[in-house]
């Protein structure tokens, strides 16, 4: 992605940040594999955009 300000953050049910990352680039995979199932959001920020997703993770 070329923009400078980029950032994504997952928290899970408790509001705890379980993943941080502010160095995207076009082949960006979020690998949540290693955490436990339950209920998280995904907060993507890329310049001024905002995006908020739930998911629900099921192993």
């Amino acid at each position: 992605l070329n923009y400078n300000d980029q950032k994504v953050k997952v928290f899970n049910s408790l509001g705890g940040i379980v993943y941080y990352s502010d160095n995207l680039d076009e082949n960006f995979i979020l690998d949540l594999s290693g955490h436990e199932t339950g209920i998280y959001y995904i907060f993507l920020s890329i310049e001024n955009h905002k995006i908020i997703r739930k998911i629900v993770l099921l192993k």
